[in-house]
């Protein structure tokens, strides 16, 4: 290939010695004896982006499958986005901004509409950790909330590219509902299996710890380490085969054949990096510079220590310490042609700034966001401007939250339910009904995700009041941009006014709908000291 790549340059030199960059880069003619080799001109028509001239003609990627590229890069691509996690505050505020968006205080599940709705809701919350006498069941470690394993599982797949949902059966004695979720990341994946033709017991192929039927191209079971690769008693060939039916794993599919997920971070990875590098280096300098107290200048050489340096040795000074080894507030002494310089200004130059921006910009663009959520600073851009990035960064976050209920709130209440109406708990129908009932009571299943306050809450309450009187848009539609329910709403409604009634209270009047802005305001200066 090297030989190829020689011999190529060499034909290009010759082809365009002494010419231009125009007649370099002029089209062929049919007297060109050099129109038989494809890399001597850029043709005529066709794609520009894939000709070959002298600036592209390295540019050969390949049509590398996703598989390939994971089995590639996907380790250290992984390893280094959590680095930059841990690191990085960009990198931790892209994949912050979506855990709360997406799932904020947690997606919650509601079956008020039917009749054992508020008993099911009970029974949720308690499996879930959200009472004061629960213990955690749903999750297997008995750490965290059944919502705080959904974040959790949001920013594995967010950072570490995907992660395996392993429905754990408990025995009934242990808890009240025997079924418990264990969250198992991507590194936890036996990707070493990929090498073996196939699974000895059902001659499936494995290929990166997914054990694929060679008929539909499914997965049929996961083949995960039983220990994480950093722990001190891990066995690297240790494994355990998860059936599908026991497992849900999640993972953002981008490509036809795509069996492990990646980082969102991919794209901005390289960015993201420089942008931590500059500012480390900017930190350093003003760390440099800011140590120095004073600079005490004489006419004469002082007949004691002059400077820092001592008479042992000229990289170290008085205390024994090298020269680059600064001490807070240390003070030189020198004559006046001496002078301390910098290695570098103590917050970048003007000009840096507007590089600095343009990197952040990229690294949002490339994390999916927009750059004011990236910073956190909405301060320079006007009304409309800012309405409008929050806007077209809830069109980016609701995708993620039907991926989210998809892949984790669905899976996660069937098995509650086959679980609890195993284990007989009250309030949950019998065996034989929910066989019947099953699919009816999947199907009445809501989710209440978290929404967004309106930037211009009148005059939108104003629009929804006339769409809805127009039947243009439900209250129910209206209520989940905000992450409420509307039914839950009502209720506390009835309960308050009860309490009031029952306390002897006045109850407060209903304030009439408040009518449609006027298309112009006499808001100006003139008309209100008129008024």
């Amino acid at each position: 290939m090297n030989l190829f790549r020689r011999l190529q340059a060499a034909v290009q030199a010759f082809r365009f010695a002494g010419q231009s960059k125009t007649a370099a880069r002029s089209p062929r003619s049919d007297s060109d004896p050099f129109w038989m080799f494809p890399w001597g001109s850029s043709g005529r028509g066709g794609y520009r982006g894939g000709q070959l001239d002298r600036m592209s003609a390295d540019w050969r990627p390949g049509t590398i499958g996703p598989n390939r590229m994971f089995a590639m890069d996907g380790k250290l691509l992984r390893e280094r986005a959590w680095d930059l996690y841990l690191n990085n505050p960009w990198a931790k505020s892209a994949v912050e901004s979506y855990v709360a968006n997406v799932i904020e205080c947690g997606i919650i599940p509601h079956r008020n509409h039917l009749e054992n709705g508020e008993d099911w809701s009970k029974a949720w919350d308690r499996w879930g950790g959200l009472t004061a006498h629960s213990t955690r069941e749903a999750d297997l470690t008995g750490e965290q909330t059944i919502y705080g394993l959904q974040q959790t599982w949001l920013r594995e797949i967010l950072v570490g590219g995907g992660c395996l949902i392993h429905f754990v059966d408990r025995p009934r004695r242990s808890q009240r509902i025997p079924i418990s979720l264990e969250l198992i990341p991507e590194e936890r994946f036996a990707d070493h299996l990929q090498t073996v033709p196939g699974n000895p017991k059902t001659a499936n192929r494995i290929h990166q710890g997914h054990e694929i039927d060679p008929a539909t191209g499914r997965t049929v079971a996961y083949h995960v380490l039983k220990s994480h690769p950093n722990d001190l008693t891990h066995d690297p060939l240790a494994t355990v085969r998860l059936a599908r039916e026991t497992c849900e794993y999640g993972y953002m599919k981008e490509r036809t054949g795509q069996k492990r997920g990646t980082t969102l971070l991919k794209q901005a990875l390289r960015w993201i990096w420089s942008l931590g590098y500059i500012t480390d280096n900017e930190l350093d300098a003003s760390t440099l510079k800011s140590q120095w107290a004073y600079m005490i200048t004489t006419a004469t050489p002082s007949n004691d220590d002059n400077g820092v340096q001592s008479q042992d040795g000229y990289l170290t000074d008085l205390a024994g310490n090298k020269i680059d080894e600064h001490q807070s507030g240390m003070i030189w002494h020198g004559s006046p042609e001496d002078e301390i310089k910098g290695t570098g200004p103590n917050v970048p130059g003007g000009d840096a700034v507007t590089w600095v921006t343009l990197i952040q910009e990229s690294i949002a663009i490339g994390a999916n966001l927009s750059w004011q959520e990236l910073t956190r600073n909405y301060g320079k851009a006007n009304f409309s401007a800012a309405r409008m990035t929050r806007g077209g960064d809830k069109k980016r976050f609701r995708p993620m939250q039907d991926f989210s209920i998809c892949h984790f709130g669905n899976p996660t209440v069937e098995r509650f339910d086959r679980a609890a109406v195993g284990a007989l708990t009250p309030g949950f129908p019998s065996p034989t009904q929910y066989l019947q009932e099953r699919d009816e009571l999947l199907d009445a299943q809501d989710w209440q995700a978290p929404g967004w306050e309106s930037p211009n809450p009148k005059d939108d309450a104003t629009a929804n009041h006339q769409r809805i009187a127009d039947k243009l848009v439900s209250r129910t539609e209206i209520a989940g941009t905000e992450g409420r329910s509307w039914k839950k709403s009502r209720k506390l409604l009835e309960s308050e006014q009860r309490e009031l009634e029952d306390s002897g209270l006045a109850a407060t009047a209903e304030p009439a709908p408040s009518s449609a802005p006027e298309e112009t305001p006499e808001d100006s200066p003139e008309q209100q000291e008129t008024e």
